[in-house]
């Protein structure tokens, strides 16, 4: 077997600048040198296997013992049945979806090796537009579905409170779909960004956070769930989101919160919204489709985590959040259910949560998770904040961010979204409701908030 040093690259995160070019030559240049020198390997080829925002590449990399052969076409944690690898060989594979995870699968002498590291190029190469999209290099499936679609106009028409059209709500669901499909569950973003909370469907107040915060593109945003249920116009939120996302894919990032549920959309009324509007429930179910595809967290510049709800006692690394299967309805239980559902609480360990999902997660907690991953600060949202923002614990390694003010139309609570610059230094930006927010009468249900 490979002997162990074999397999400790020091930091090859910190070693391959953001900013590098995508020159291939160039990059191929830096990696040989690297693995070389380390690693004692006779040869490499480096093979572009296309992508979107980021890249994908496969190293092939032969040591003394013989060359590899086998060509690997995935994008995604191979079977054992795929490994069919010769004796002694190894590949280093960096994946287009950002992660930084490293995997090491052994079959008795044979062994594999992938590391992951983030998309080398920070400001991609722009082949050319058409209909406000960005090309580059789609799929068959999305290019068909572009040329059908007028972004920008109808940007401005949901911006006037019309509606798509259900035909038209169902193809940009499912452009939006393949460009979500591509994102990690720790998707990364560069700074500068602004993180927001909780929408719940309070369109006006969404349009005042853009005039507050910046419109996209020209400011990007993160935005931590929960854009759907309780207020009245949750399709207009939703609709508008995957809009800028389709228009704008580099510069909005949406998580996925409790709400964006089944089970709950049919209870607190984004379902009956759908049945009002449209007639019927398709529009539900192709925004509801949506909901299984979108990713779980973001990771700000490596040293911010944001996520709709909070920590879970099954995830101590946030390389545990990228293996959780996301496509699928929110689990009632386990690491998923945690990250949606979870609040911090003046404790020191872990409780039972009140809301009958997730946990009551303390400082200790806290501090351990962020010591343990290198981070700075967890945001998150999921919990009504009435100043807007809030930070918990002493160390202050933990902020809830709140973006729906007035929520549900009668709480009186002030709203806020937290801007990194550059230097990943905090802004807090705090706004009121609209006058359109004060003429709504109470909320559609009466259940309690924290649900």
């Amino acid at each position: 077997m490979m002997e162990k040093h074999a397999v400790v690259y020091d930091n090859v995160y910190n070693y391959f600048p953001k900013n590098i070019s995508d020159d291939m030559a160039e990059l191929e240049s830096k990696v040989y040198g690297f693995f070389k020198s380390k690693i004692y390997f006779i040869e490499m080829t480096l093979r572009r296997l296309g992508g979107d925002s980021s890249f994908l590449y496969i190293f092939n990399v032969h040591n003394e013992h013989g060359l590899m052969t086998k060509d690997l076409n995935f994008v995604t944690k191979p079977t054992k049945e795929e490994l069919k690898l010769s004796q002694k060989s190894c590949w280093l594979i960096i994946l287009r979806d950002g992660s930084e995870i490293e995997y090491q699968i052994g079959f008795g002498s044979d062994i594999c090796l992938f590391l992951l590291v983030p998309s080398f190029s920070r400001n991609p190469k722009r082949s050319g537009e058409s209909n406000g999209v960005v090309e580059r290099d789609l799929n068959p499936k999305r290019a068909d579905a572009l040329k059908s679609m007028d972004l920008d106009q109808w940007i401005s028409k949901v911006k006037d409170a019309q509606h798509l059209s259900e035909d038209e709500l169902h193809l940009l669901c499912e452009y939006v779909k393949e460009i979500l499909i591509e994102e990690s569950n720790v998707q990364p973003v560069n700074s500068p960004v602004t993180v927001c909370g909780d929408i719940h469907g309070q369109f006006h107040d969404l349009m005042k956070l853009f005039q507050t915060g910046g419109h996209v593109p020209d400011t990007n945003y993160i935005f931590m769930g929960d854009f759907v249920d309780r207020g009245y116009n949750s399709l207009e939120v939703f609709t508008i989101l995957l809009l800028l996302k389709a228009r704008y894919p580099a510069h909005i990032t949406l998580l996925r919160g409790n709400h964006e549920s089944r089970q709950l959309t049919q209870v607190y009324g984004f379902y009956d919204e759908c049945q009002r509007k449209y007639g019927n429930a398709n529009a539900w179910r192709y925004c509801t489709d949506v909901f299984d595809y979108l990713t779980l967290s973001a990771i700000i510049d490596g040293t911010v985590l944001c996520v709709h709800g909070g920590l879970s006692p099954d995830v101590r690394t946030i390389d545990q959040i990228r293996l959780i299967d996301r496509n699928c309805e929110i689990p009632h239980e386990g690491p998923f259910c945690d990250l949606m559902w979870s609040d911090p609480e003046d404790i020191e360990t872990w409780a039972v949560s009140p809301r009958g999902a997730g946990w009551l997660f303390g400082s200790r907690v806290t501090t351990e998770f962020n010591h343990i991953n290198n981070l700075e600060l967890v945001c998150r949202a999921h919990q009504l904040v009435q100043e807007g923002l809030k930070y918990m614990f002493q160390d202050k390694g933990l902020v809830t961010v709140w973006s729906a003010p007035n929520y549900c139309y009668r709480c009186g609570n002030v709203a806020s979204m937290l801007s990194f610059n550059d230097n990943m230094e905090r802004d807090v930006k705090f706004f009121t409701e609209t006058e359109e927010n004060n003429q709504m009468r109470g909320p559609r249900t009466g259940v309690p908030y924290f649900l």
